[in-house]
């Protein structure tokens, strides 16, 4: 039964990506499209399907057992991860930015954010596995050796060891037995030596740290015996209410600010709404309906 059943998903990816390849050679035959919203929908649109597509394959791929039907789908699948990447780069020519946002294409689609991710294919990593699996082998290598990195001390008695041996030509291996356990250190291991004026100008640094720091928990410490004082005055019924002349001003304060800032907004829109109808500024989303409408 599963085999059926990611079968026809194989097939339902072949037909949308049969249809999506014919609607993507209409964009692509277009050579200028002066309507750069609708060609930014289109190039959504594409991309979206292609990400679909790629994603029901890529479970097909997973689940399935043949190895004649895995080779198919793994051609179809790497050529729809490639036409994905070019129509990515071509939305973000169009939009100027990395980051693409198409949620006028999702919501004409009725999908959701989630529906549109795109899976990585495991045999990208399993094929992978040694080379990463190395990597990360170096790395921890490397902060090994950081780790025990050696003493000046400990430097400079390599140093007179390697050079008592260079001298005694019956000593070779000890020689490279040395080197290897006391490595030289690239330079920006080194502890470099400040001067004066360097020194001065950190003990200041770190003074002004210090001094903040303070400032910053004694802030904190105030705020907490406050609110300790306060619940303690609630505990034993000592707290003293607001006087009601304070939480009229009080009030009237928070009004004026609020309404101050509900105007500001207000005025806000309606400057919004003037350069929209004007054509001065394009919204980012808006249905076909109203698109035909402003046509």
């Amino acid at each position: 039964m599963s085999d059926r059943r990611y079968e026809r998903i194989w097939r339902e990816a072949e037909k949308e990506l049969v249809q999506v390849v014919k609607d993507d050679k209409k964009y692509v035959a277009e050579d200028v499209i002066e309507d750069r919203q609708r060609a930014y929908r289109d190039a959504s649109l594409n991309y979206i399907r292609y990400a679909m597509c790629a994603n029901k394959l890529n479970v097909c791929l997973d689940q399935m057992v043949h190895v004649d039907k895995r080779a198919t789908i793994r051609t179809l699948l790497e050529a729809t991860l490639s036409r994905l990447l070019q129509v990515k780069r071509e939305l973000v020519n169009q939009d100027v930015s990395d980051f693409n946002y198409m949620d006028g294409a999702i919501v004409d689609l009725k999908l959701t954010p989630y529906d549109v991710e795109i899976q990585v294919p495991r045999f990208y990593r399993l094929e992978r596995a040694a080379k990463i699996q190395q990597v990360n082998t170096d790395i921890d290598r490397i902060l090994e050796e950081l780790a025990t990195q050696p003493t000046p001390e400990e430097a400079e008695e390599g140093e007179t060891s390697k050079e008592a041996g260079d001298k005694d030509e019956g000593k070779e291996k000890e020689e490279s037995h040395q080197t290897m356990k006391n490595p030289k250190w690239p330079s920006m291991f080194k502890k470099v030596e400040l001067t004066e004026s360097q020194k001065m100008f950190k003990a200041t640094i770190l003074l002004i740290q210090r001094h903040e720091r303070a400032r910053v928990a004694r802030l904190n410490t105030q705020k907490l015996k406050e609110k300790q004082r306060l619940q303690y005055e609630i505990a034993w019924q000592i707290f003293k209410p607001i006087p009601e002349d304070v939480q009229e001003r009080s009030a009237i304060l928070i009004q004026r600010f609020w309404r101050g800032y509900a105007l500001r907004q207000k005025q806000l829109h309606h400057l919004t709404e003037g350069r929209l109808l004007m054509g001065e500024v394009t919204p980012s989303w808006q249905p076909h309906d109203e698109e035909d409408y402003a046509r």
